[in-house]
């Protein structure tokens, strides 16, 4: 979320005339609204396919997100292994399975596949899903600011692999004015994000 606000806000001093137009997209709509051309670049979470490229913005761990009523819940810090048979949320069809086996870890270290819940469109289904007991998932660290909820607690992950955010466009319009201008303000925020750190 900051570094959106630090891109944008670069594009802006940067770039008076350009319009931006801010599209909250749901789960799975980050792909098909760039291949489509429906959006020049999106901040979004990998892995992505082939056709697009990356500017990446940061790393964080993910957090397991469990209904505050699991026995899970009430731990400190939890392994993988841990997770075994618990049900995961699912995403609908047109989602890539790429992007969900990811944030699913599925398949999971041991080689063993994950056991899907209830299908989940956006984050407010997914946390309304997760509290009602149904299933749980993975989230960003950052969850845990922008998504407090009643019935949902986020809890540790020792061995799970961290996620990334970056800015995102098709690699074939990499050269168009507009998605040049963007990008640009993407590498002077980053630039400015770790000489502030």
């Amino acid at each position: 979320m900051k570094h959106t606000r630090s891109v944008l806000g670069l594009l802006q001093n940067r770039h008076p005339g350009i319009t931006v137009q801010l599209v909250n997209l749901g789960f799975g709509d980050h792909l098909a609204a760039l291949s489509r051309q429906e959006a020049d670049v999106v901040f979004l979470r990998p892995p992505v396919t082939d056709d697009i490229e990356l500017h990446h913005l940061a790393t964080e761990p993910r957090v397991a997100c469990l209904s505050a009523d699991h026995p899970l819940a009430a731990l400190s810090g939890l392994t993988m292994a841990q997770f075994s048979g618990v049900p995961v949320v699912d995403m609908p069809q047109q989602v890539p399975r790429l992007w969900w086996d990811f944030w699913a870890v599925d398949p999971r270290p041991d080689g063993s596949r994950v056991r899907y819940g209830p299908v989940v469109t956006d984050m407010e289904s997914l946390l309304h899903t997760v509290a009602a007991g149904e299933a749980m998932c993975f989230l960003p660290t950052a969850a845990r600011e922008y998504f407090p909820r009643p019935g949902v607690k986020y809890v540790d992950v020792a061995d799970l692999a961290p996620s990334t955010s970056a800015l995102a466009w098709l690699g074939v319009r990499r050269n168009e004015a507009t998605i040049r201008a963007v990008r640009q303000a993407a590498q002077e925020a980053t630039r400015r994000s770790f000489s502030d750190a």
